[in-house]
Parts: C-alpha cells; structure tokens; sequence
C-alpha cells in the first residue's frame, strides 16, 4: 500500500470486517484499499472452509457495506 492514509484507513476497519466474517463462518484473506483513477476501491478477499462462491461474496458485499455505510 503506496498511500499511508489507505493503510490507516484498513488498520481501522480491518477488526470491524474480520468480526463480520467470523460470525457468518468466513475468514479475511485480504484488505486493501487503493487509488485508482475512479476513486478509492475496497478489495476485500475471503475464504471458508467450504469455500466461498458468488453468492457467499454477494452476501458478505452487502453486510460490509451497511457497516462500511453505517454512522
């Protein structure tokens, strides 16, 4: 990570999204935040022992996002 407020930024949210995963049986592979020429992206990688698919990302998108989203 290039930009120490990207790496702040991920130290910071980086519990918070690891407890959302664990509850649901998943496990943070990778966070990254990076400047590209759209704006700021999140990559957020996860695994499980099953396994994670599409439809386990679509799931876990939507609980980060209502934290990420939250006040």
């Amino acid at each position: 990570m290039k930009n120490p407020a990207n790496k702040t930024v991920v130290e910071k949210i980086r519990p918070e999204i690891t407890s959302i995963l664990d509850k649901k049986g998943y496990v943070l592979f990778d966070l990254t935040l990076r400047s590209e020429s759209c704006g700021k992206v999140l990559r957020i990688t996860i695994d499980s022992k099953k396994g994670a698919g599409i439809e386990d990302c679509g799931e876990m998108s939507k609980l980060i996002s209502g934290y990420l989203d939250s006040d």
